[in-house]
């Protein structure tokens, strides 16, 4: 009879090792102890210019406390003594570049991963979806493709992107670090390289990152730009970046947000949640009308009137032990 045809097999490739699908091998290099770090010369609660509302990085801190709280993360506010920081030898630098030695030491007290974000940051709890998104899931979620020059060991650092305002380049606002050697040499390099004048002008630490950081052929493979659109208007990702040109909007949307997630229910016991729950039907119903007020006048500001509502609720759902996020 007719000899029976069978499909050739290639042979095996030598130190071929399947890997894991982009999401599953982010999320798995990321296991272990996790740390929320935010940098800034202000104390938290400390009061706004006018002296009589919370300032945007209070606002901040609790909204990013809540989230903390929620996975049982650490968060970790390093307070600066000032509003800017010294290189040994290249003199003074913006405060946004005393990040960079901050997040060192944070992984040397022993995490696996630390997250840095921006004083006007904060994750998105008052979506219940991403609220219950913790950091691995959160760098997965938002992991572009692996590329044939990724390392076997994956990226040492996941940054937000630009996009949809500047490009799709790596973003100072959000980042994920892993601990280990490639992290120490990174945060080194970006450290005590050149700053020129971006030491003290804008785009500061940044500058470095975009320009030289990201272009280097030992960092290419260990820096990977997140699809995370954080500082998108619609602020429809897991992260939202309230940046300076937002300024007007950063106490409004910060206040919303957190009056927001007070009316959900938390993902998981927060025994330390900064929010107290909402008393009374009535009470939910004349907070959700005043969220109804700001979201039709978002994402332009709401005016004054309506900040000084969604700031006042926030004063009244904050819990005495965070007495330090105070109303002047």
């Amino acid at each position: 009879g007719e000899p029976t045809s069978r499909p050739s097999r290639k042979p095996p490739t030598a130190n071929r090792v399947p890997r894991p699908p982009p999401r599953l091998f982010a999320s798995a290099m990321l296991s272990g102890r996790v740390a929320i770090l935010m940098v800034d010369d202000r104390e938290v609660g400390s009061p706004s210019p006018s002296g009589t509302t919370l300032a945007y990085p209070s606002l901040a801190f609790a909204l990013n406390a809540e989230y903390a709280c929620s996975h049982g993360y650490d968060l970790l506010y390093y307070r600066m003594v000032g509003p800017s920081c010294s290189h040994a030898t290249q003199g003074e630098r913006h405060g946004s570049y005393c990040k960079l030695p901050a997040i060192a030491h944070a992984l040397g007290r022993g995490y696996d991963a630390v997250a840095f974000i921006d004083s006007d940051s904060y994750f998105r709890i008052d979506v219940p979806r991403f609220r219950n998104m913790s950091v691995p899931q959160l760098v997965a979620e938002y992991s572009p493709p692996l590329t044939a020059t990724a390392p076997r060991g994956g990226p040492s650092a996941w940054f937000a992107c630009d996009l949809p305002q500047l490009g799709d380049r790596p973003n100072g606002g959000f980042h994920v670090w892993r601990a280990g050697e490639m992290a120490k040499a990174l945060l080194a390099h970006w450290w005590h390289a050149p700053a020129g004048r971006f030491a003290t002008e804008h785009d500061f630490e940044q500058h470095v990152l975009q320009w030289q950081l990201h272009h280097l052929a030992a960092a290419i493979p260990a820096l990977a730009t997140l699809q995370l659109k954080a500082m998108a208007d619609t602020f429809a990702h897991a992260v939202a970046h309230v940046d300076h040109t937002k300024a007007e909007r950063r106490r409004p949307l910060l206040a919303a947000a957190l009056l927001r997630a007070s009316l959900e229910a938390p993902a998981r016991p927060a025994p330390a949640a900064l929010m107290s729950p909402l008393a009374s039907s009535h009470e939910q119903a004349s907070l959700r009308r005043l969220l109804g007020q700001a979201d039709a006048a978002l994402p332009a500001s709401p005016g004054a009137s309506i900040e000084r509502r969604l700031l006042k609720a926030v004063a009244r759902r904050l819990r005495p032990r965070a007495a330090q996020l105070h109303v002047a």
